[in-house]
């Protein structure tokens, strides 16, 4: 297998089987990889069943403890609960694996967020591992499927046989989330330059009279609220860890400590680069995004030296976030954009089986919320060519963000 995106297998297997018999079967089905590098973890089948919404998921503890994300990690579970918390989580392949040959099984596994579904992992090959993690995206107005499938015994979930069409049946209970900078604005040189258009803005705000929407962005909460100024709407800021709606707001619990520490490391990184020509140092309340995309590339081992100083100093405080040209520093909680997603639809009361959510975001942040949409919404990557993604459409710019909008409420 040549694919190395994904570095972890997650197993959770409660069938009804000898321990050895079902190791036996796990070792074999590795070894089929072909990835001597894979980091394998197996929970036991015993064990209670654990909800996404606990403090500490033992799904993410587990990868943790080798140095994994979820976004590098497959799992390969036989409850229902599981490949919940798992989606819940933003795991990058999420395998659902039958203890019995009923059809019903295999459509409560798509339910709760499976994208695949066998019978036995010897009908997983890595051809098609491999395949997974090197999908491209369709576009949007093109109306592909998502992700055709050959191989019959692996039963792939439905919405990945949707086109553009299908995705917007039904759309009476939609709800809208959108990236700002790239997706709502084109990319510039400069944050301060990004504004949104009147066009977009109107077209935002019809949309916004019909359907809930939110504006998810890295930057400060306060700042996207300003940039966008259209009422009864939802603004997230800091990658999710700051939320403003209507009559609500959250400030992530676990964030609060860190405030001193974020001020203390802007004013160490602001001085510390003060002599790079064309960086530019985002003080926010509680992250600092560091823009390098007007710096010359003989700056760049200058710029990167007191960062990587900064974050050995801070490791066990901090995170590391690579966008398009900015690195931020966060605090090290188990947060993202996704996660932000799952809070505001859970304040909203939104089924997944009656609303139809939309995620359109640009960069390689918005990647946890694809993952965490994917099965249950629909994510929209904006890309200007093909590339990888876990999105399941690409539209091109935000002009044709602009256009699709239009389409949906005409």
């Amino acid at each position: 297998m040549k694919q190395k995106n994904f570095k972890a297998l997650l197993f959770r297997l409660d069938w009804e089987k000898e321990n050895a018999l079902r190791n036996k079967q796990i070792i074999e089905f590795t070894k089929k990889l072909g990835r001597s590098d894979l980091k394998i973890r197996l929970l036991l089948p015993d064990k209670k069943t654990f909800s996404s919404t606990k403090d500490v998921n033992p799904f993410i503890q587990a990868i943790h403890k080798i140095g994994i994300s979820p976004a590098e990690t497959m799992a390969l579970l036989t409850q229902p609960e599981d490949i919940e918390s798992a989606r819940d989580n933003g795991f990058a392949l999420i395998v659902g694996c039958k203890t019995t040959k009923e059809e019903n099984e295999t459509e409560h596994f798509f339910t709760k967020g499976a994208d695949i579904v066998i019978q036995n992992l010897s009908d997983l090959q890595a051809k098609w591992i491999d395949k997974w993690f090197n999908r491209y995206p369709p576009h949007l107005l093109e109306s592909t499927p998502i992700f055709p499938i050959e191989n019959k015994k692996i039963f792939l979930n439905p919405r990945y046989l949707y086109s553009d069409y299908k995705i917007m049946e039904g759309k009476e209970k939609a709800v809208f989330f959108f990236d700002y900078d790239g997706t709502l604005t084109p990319i510039v040189e400069r944050p301060a330059l990004a504004k949104i258009s009147p066009e977009m803005k109107e077209i935002v705000k019809q949309l916004s009279l019909q359907y809930k929407c939110a504006i998810v962005s890295g930057r400060g909460v306060k700042n996207i609220q300003a940039l966008v100024d259209i009422p009864g709407i939802f603004y997230v800021g800091d990658h999710g860890l700051e939320i403003i709606g209507p009559g609500t707001s959250m400030l992530h619990p676990k964030a609060k400590k860190f405030l001193p520490l974020i001020q203390n490391i802007s004013k160490i990184v602001d001085k510390s680069l003060s002599h790079i020509p064309g960086v530019i140092v985002e003080k926010k309340k509680m992250s600092v995004a560091i823009h390098y995309r007007q710096v010359l590339k003989k700056d760049l081992t200058s710029l990167k030296l007191p960062l990587n100083k900064v974050l050995k100093e801070n490791r066990e405080n901090i995170r590391v976030l690579k966008g398009k040209k900015v690195i931020e520093f966060l605090p090290n909680i188990e947060w993202n954009k996704g996660k932000a997603v799952l809070w505001i639809l859970n304040t909203l009361g939104v089924d997944w089986s009656e609303g139809k959510i939309f995620y359109l975001g640009d960069d390689t942040t918005d990647e946890d919320a694809f993952r965490i949409l994917r099965t249950r919404g629909t994510g929209i990557l904006i890309a200007n060519k093909a590339q990888k993604s876990a999105a399941d459409f690409r539209l091109s710019s935000p002009e044709e963000v602009q256009y699709w909008l239009k389409q949906f409420l005409n």
